[in-house]
């Protein structure tokens, strides 16, 4: 059973539209547009959408192409 005081340790391990759009600043239509994306890391849970938050870092890493300054 979870209770309040360990619920603080557990981790938020699936991020829905909304947190996704907030996590990484974009619009809540454009979120859904790249949970839709072949590829995206993406959980169907019945009709729902959720991202799993791990493979999202790893996702960001892999296709977001930060040049270093120099």
């Amino acid at each position: 059973m979870i209770t309040a005081q360990n619920s603080k340790t557990l981790e938020k391990k699936t991020l829905n539209a909304k947190e996704l759009a907030k996590t990484l600043g974009i619009s809540l239509h454009l979120a859904y547009d790249l949970m839709r994306q072949d590829g995206f890391p993406t959980i169907h849970i019945g009709k729902r959408l959720l991202v799993n938050a791990k493979l999202l870092e790893i996702w960001l890493a892999k296709n977001c192409n930060f040049e270093e300054e120099n």
